[in-house]
C-alpha cells in the first residue's frame, strides 16, 4: 500500500514535469540528468584538505 503511494505520487510528479511535451522520453533523460550532474556538483564542495597534504 504505502509503495503504490509513493509510486502515484512520482508518476504524478513525472506528469506534471513532461506537461506539454512533444517527446516524452528526450524530456525524462533531460530531467535524469540534471538532477545527476545537481548531485556530483554538491558532492564536489570545495575541500581545503586536498592541499594540505
Amino acid at each position: 500500500r504505502i509503495f503504490e503511494e509513493y509510486a502515484n505520487g512520482g508518476l504524478e510528479i513525472l506528469q506534471a514535469e513532461v506537461r506539454g511535451t512533444v517527446d516524452y522520453l528526450e524530456r525524462i533523460l533531460l530531467l535524469l540528468s540534471s538532477e545527476r550532474f545537481e548531485q556530483e556538483e554538491d558532492d564536489e564542495e570545495f575541500n581545503l584538505t586536498k592541499f594540505l597534504s
